[in-house]
């Protein structure tokens, strides 16, 4: 607007500079000062895209809000990296797969779990999606088992079957909202409560968690060794077991020991496993024999 001003004040008359007063000019003057002044007074569009605001002060107000929404969401993704560092950066990889497939109005599920667990997780893992909070939701299911490993009370409440429903479902509300939970895990514990799921939240949630891993392609791997092994090991397992998933899918490798395999390694990889363990070669050396004589 101040450019488009500029070129329309240098192309009119200087006497029309002059306090915006008329002058004895001629009548082509005349009719480019009140061209002038016509476009000069007629208010701008405003782009469709863009909000209009009718002061200054509104429309920096609307931008520190944003800047402090912002600033809060930086702060909580910080401290909830501090804690969870490998899933942060797992998250982190995987950022660009955290949209849900919605095709006709209906969003994809990336794994089919059967079972009770598997319909309340995918009956989840839907309303969450489509809402575009999935992520959040994990977060807070997250949350929710700590609370239940911290205090032996939220897990006697979740599991007394005496307890009746209102109160069940006015407990897990009260939790809820101290806790701070999104709308969308606040009515999934209310569901669950009020049919009696309680005592299944944790089977409920680990199916949620299955469904949330190939939602970001992420395959869960473990490996398990006589020894422990080094970090080199384990890069070195991680890069030979990426090759056997699809290009678009990341190891998340998990390692323990368990001395009675005697030596070698037992990989477990989805729901297949590969057992090169010293102890599994003894046995079949053993049949092998038994059969012989």
């Amino acid at each position: 607007l101040r450019a488009a001003t500029g070129r329309l004040l240098r192309q009119a008359p200087r006497a029309v500079l002059i306090r915006g007063a008329q002058t004895n000019a001629d009548a082509s003057s005349s009719d480019a000062a009140r061209a002038l002044a016509a476009k000069l007074s007629a208010r701008p569009e405003a782009p469709k895209k863009l909000p209009e605001f009718d002061s200054l002060t509104e429309l920096r107000a609307k931008v520190n809000a944003h800047q402090r929404r912002a600033d809060t969401a930086r702060q909580q993704w910080k401290a909830y990296a501090l804690d969870n560092p490998k899933k942060a950066k797992a998250t982190v990889v995987k950022m660009n797969r955290v949209e849900a497939k919605i095709e006709n109005g209906k969003v994809q599920v990336p794994l089919v779990i059967h079972g009770m667990p598997g319909r309340y997780a995918t009956a989840l893992y839907r309303a969450a999606a489509k809402a575009g909070k999935a992520t959040d939701v994990e977060v807070e299911l997250e949350k929710f088992q700590i609370l239940v490993n911290r205090f032996p009370t939220v897990a006697d409440f979740c599991h007394n079957p005496t307890i009746q429903r209102r109160t069940r479902v006015a407990g897990m509300i009260k939790l809820s909202d101290q806790a701070k939970f999104s709308s969308i895990t606040k009515n999934f514990f209310c569901t669950l409560a009020d049919n009696g799921r309680t005592n299944k939240l944790d089977k409920i949630i680990d199916a949620f968690k299955q469904i949330m891993r190939a939602h970001r392609g992420e395959v869960k791997a473990m490996v398990t060794t006589a020894h422990p092994l080094t970090k080199q090991d384990v890069a070195n397992v991680r890069a030979s077991l990426q090759e056997l998933v699809e290009k678009d899918q990341t190891i998340l490798l998990s390692a323990r020991v368990n001395p009675h395999i005697f030596g070698g390694m037992v990989i477990k990889i989805g729901d297949r496993q590969i057992d090169m363990s010293l102890r599994s070669r003894v046995e079949m050396l053993e049949r092998k024999l038994q059969e012989a004589v």
